[in-house]
């Protein structure tokens, strides 16, 4: 299923995101998953706010890593069946 944003809503992501808000807030708020925003939206944001949000992915993305790491699972050695 599809979901269609009025250019109101749109606006109003662009406006939440240029002002400043967290990439997840503006997700949760309207609905859309972090893939959705960034293929639906983030094309109509200037450079400067597009490299923005494709560095806050890059921030939490290490965040994931790094946890997994600190846990173990990512140098577990791999089981071969």
């Amino acid at each position: 299923m599809t979901r269609k944003f009025s250019e109101e809503q749109i606006v109003g992501i662009l406006e939440a995101i240029e002002a400043g808000e967290s990439i997840d807030k503006v997700c949760f708020d309207y609905g859309l998953s972090r893939h959705l925003l960034r293929e639906r939206v983030v094309g109509e944001l200037s450079p400067e706010e597009r490299l923005r949000v494709l560095e806050e992915d890059n921030r939490r993305l290490k965040e994931l890593l790094g946890q997994l790491s600190l846990e173990g699972l990512l140098d577990a050695p791999s089981r071969r069946w």
